[in-house]
């Protein structure tokens, strides 16, 4: 008969394997885990109580762990221009723009690399209205209609 510690062995190799053709990680944390059980159950050989008991310890500790050393940490994957110098731009908009439908919005300069931009707002926009932008949300920029002091300022920086 395969001793305990072989499964354990083999169970963590074909998880870790899988995770080849899969690709999230998971599955590679869960045969790293059992790859550690296997491990142990062969310094100590305990019964199979332990060795589920070891399995579901180890599981939260390497899923933690290569959560906290991998994790993807906001604004580290900016590209180009940052978002922060995309937040208060002006730009007229050419596209009437609503709640319901998104339109376009143009900017004088490039704004992270493209002058037109789709455009979302919670106010109605009219065609040849000026608007700033509030945040980037994907693909799109959320706008609001532009005060006159603030076109004021985007004038005289």
């Amino acid at each position: 008969m395969i001793e305990a510690m072989w499964i354990w062995a083999i169970l963590g190799l074909g998880l870790i394997g899988l995770e080849l053709t899969v690709g999230t990680f998971y599955l590679f944390c869960f045969g790293l885990a059992a790859l550690l059980t296997a491990g142990i159950t062969g310094l100590f050989n305990f019964g199979l109580t332990f060795q589920l008991l070891s399995y579901i310890v180890f599981t939260p500790i390497v899923l933690g762990v290569w959560h906290a050393k991998f994790k993807n940490k906001e604004g580290d994957l900016k590209i180009g221009q940052s978002i922060d110098e995309t937040v208060g731009k002006i730009g007229h908009i050419v596209a009437t723009i609503n709640r319901e439908k998104y339109g376009y919005i143009n900017f004088s300069m490039p704004v992270m690399g493209a002058k037109n931009w789709m455009a979302v707002s919670e106010q109605t926009l009219r065609i040849g209205e000026l608007a700033k932008v509030v945040s980037v949300e994907g693909n799109y920029l959320k706008v609001e209609r532009c005060k006159e002091e603030e076109i004021y300022q985007e004038k005289t920086k």
